[in-house]
């Protein structure tokens, strides 16, 4: 599957959520940060398909289901 986005450019959509993101080594994984210090852990996949819903009214949704998932 092609996504609109590519990685770099979904990391700047979670940016803009005051959401920080991180690779993790070794894996096809990206940590997602929370101000308040809970991560949780996205696959690569995941991380393009919530980014290119993250414009648009579907931002509070996908940011409520992320911090639902954190730890």
């Amino acid at each position: 599957m092609k996504y609109q986005v590519n990685v770099i450019e979904a990391i700047k959509r979670f940016r803009e959520l005051d959401l920080t993101v991180s690779p993790v080594p070794g894996t096809s994984k990206y940590c997602v940060s929370f101000p308040g210090g809970h991560c949780t852990l996205l696959k690569e996949k995941m991380l393009l398909e919530m980014a290119c819903n993250l414009k648009g009214n579907q931002a509070a949704e996908i940011y409520e289901r992320l911090q639902a998932s954190a730890r």
